[in-house]
């Protein structure tokens, strides 16, 4: 008789028995491990450019209010 066998999910060797749905739950779990980083780096990278439109748009209206004062007080 041949030392492998298969019953319903339980792969066995003669050394070793494994349970194929948690082969595949691990399988997904590490592909999806894999993934965050690229995720993550997607929403931090948004988020960073979000924040350097954020920075340009306040320097943008602080040199304008400066422009503005400066002008006030040249006129007075």
């Amino acid at each position: 008789m041949d030392s492998q066998y298969s019953v319903v999910h339980v792969y066995s060797h003669s050394d070793f028995s494994t349970d194929i749905g948690l082969v595949h739950l691990f399988v997904g779990l590490t592909r999806e491990c894999e993934t965050w980083p690229k995720i993550m780096r997607r929403v931090i990278g948004g988020k960073q450019v979000q924040k350097e439109k954020i920075k340009n748009i306040i320097k943008i209206y602080l040199e304008f209010k400066i422009i503005k004062i400066k002008n006030q007080k040249a006129m007075n």
